[in-house]
């Protein structure tokens, strides 16, 4: 498993762990959740190609929601 994909685990169990919190304490952290997010899809991107770059947009997806 390469690098930008344990942070890409690690980001996901940080945006987990975020939903557990009341949502008006959500905002902030998860604007700069999804800010980091967008540098590691691009990451996983590059080191991984684009069927993984595609698995992480659709988690990606589901932190809008």
């Amino acid at each position: 498993m390469t690098s930008s994909l344990i942070a890409l685990c690690l980001l996901l169990l940080a945006a987990t762990s975020l939903a557990f919190l009341p949502i008006r304490k959500q905002i902030i952290p998860g604007i700069a959740l999804g800010v980091i997010a967008i540098g590691v899809l691009i990451w996983v991107g590059y080191e991984n190609g684009w069927g993984w770059t595609v698995a992480a947009l659709l988690a990606f997806a589901s932190l809008g929601r």
